[in-house]
């Protein structure tokens, strides 16, 4: 009696095994960078929060926000204003391995921004905290 599989049969299975992988993988790509998306949106609005937490703060001398207008008398902030009063421990990094930034447009509105996937070159999320006044 012969025991154990064929050469050929081995190599239908490795076949099949690589057409299957080939049909799923893009599907599984697609699911992966969905969900590093709702992870930087999370990501985003959490920092959003911050942001505004860090504008409201009674115990320090900033004029309050007004409608959710983001105000900071002129003053642009960064992480590590952050960091230094203690609202964040480090800067955050988005899903994809680089820091968010803050940043500001001539209008003077204020983003919140993940550089994203910079493979797929795009911006991946962009986030408004609010405006100057």
């Amino acid at each position: 009696m012969k025991r154990g599989f064929s050469l050929i049969e081995i190599t239908f299975v490795l076949i099949i095994i690589g057409i299957l992988i080939s049909l799923l993988s893009p599907e599984l790509f697609r699911i992966v960078n969905e969900s590093k998306r709702t992870q930087a949106f999370s990501q985003g609005k959490d920092l959003k929060k911050i942001l505004l937490e860090y504008q409201y703060d009674p115990l320090k001398k900033r004029r309050p926000a007004d409608r959710g207008k983001f105000q900071n008398s002129g003053v642009d902030i960064t992480f590590n204003d952050l960091i230094r009063d203690k609202y964040l421990k480090k800067i955050p990094i988005d899903p994809w391995h680089h820091p968010w930034e803050i940043v500001r447009k001539p209008d003077g509105t204020l983003y919140v921004v993940s550089p994203g996937n910079l493979s797929e070159g795009r911006n991946d999320l962009t986030i408004e905290v609010g405006t100057e006044e």
